[in-house]
């Protein structure tokens, strides 16, 4: 940890099996056809306009659960998953970066490299608007990926792009529309 794009691969939920398979989709197609392919594996984006609708991911599950009152669920007797949470203009301007200068054949991942507990990211929210989200402790599921951090130097020295944006900003402008 951070995890590289060089690690090897080995899923453990259908979810990373499908990704895995896209990935290798675009490089067959580069081989049979000659179609350029460039990876980008960002880590978990987030933002103001995030579907609350379909509830994906941790913070958009955030962002009702503070709205409505609701529970959110730990999943794990420690503080639940470790995540690299990137805002999403950081991600756009990452994939801008890379479009621009990547290499054809390469693989880059688009994070910060800094992980976060569910309690950690709970607890941001919480202080940011003076509230108090109600916990449900659940036991780890075995499809969970303990953690999940990304090693963002290749995408930095070869597109100079870099993150920009705190977890901390980040949730202010999302929760907050706060600049």
């Amino acid at each position: 940890m951070p995890t590289p794009e060089s690690m090897e691969t080995n899923p453990v939920s259908p979810y990373g099996i499908s990704k895995l398979m896209t990935e290798k989709y675009a490089f067959l197609y580069q081989y049979l056809h000659g179609l350029p392919a460039l990876i980008l594996r960002p880590s978990n984006p987030y933002g103001p306009l995030q579907n609350r609708v379909m509830n994906q991911g941790f913070i958009g599950k955030l962002l009702d659960a503070s709205r409505y009152n609701l529970p959110i669920t730990i999943y794990g007797d420690d503080g639940g998953n470790i995540r690299d949470y990137i805002y999403i203009e950081d991600l756009a301007k990452g994939i801008i970066a890379a479009a621009r200068q990547g290499r054809v054949g390469q693989i880059y991942n688009l994070g910060t490299g800094i992980g976060y507990t569910n309690l950690d990211v709970v607890g941001l929210v919480e202080r940011l608007l003076g509230i108090k989200i109600p916990l449900i402790r659940e036991p780890r599921r075995p499809f969970d990926v303990r953690a999940s951090i990304l090693c963002t130097k290749k995408s930095s020295s070869e597109s100079g792009w870099r993150y920009e944006t705190s977890l901390q900003d980040g949730l202010k402008k999302t929760f907050c529309g706060i600049a």
